[in-house]
């Protein structure tokens, strides 16, 4: 009898515990949490290309950002400057 008790009793405080946790969690936080760090930047969103390959006939998807891909098209035409003299 004294174990049907005390597992009757765990078995009340383990159904009940989430209930009160939510409630008392409710109660203490007046302001809500922010999603995003406020010192943290936004990523940069990605350009994804399509470029061939010259090992493969399917084309492979190159994802860099904006800025990446002015840095490389600056190289590009720096190099083609250099070797063209």
């Amino acid at each position: 009898m004294l174990v049907r008790s005390a597992s009757m009793i765990a078995a009340i405080a383990l159904v009940a515990s989430p209930v009160l946790a939510q409630t008392s969690a409710e109660g203490t936080s007046s302001t809500p949490t922010p999603t995003a760090k406020p010192g943290k930047p936004p990523k940069p969103r990605k350009i994804c290309r399509s470029e061939p390959t010259t090992t493969s006939r399917v084309r492979a998807s190159i994802c860099k950002t904006a800025e990446e891909w002015e840095r490389d098209a600056a190289g590009s035409e720096h190099m083609a400057g250099v070797l063209g003299r």
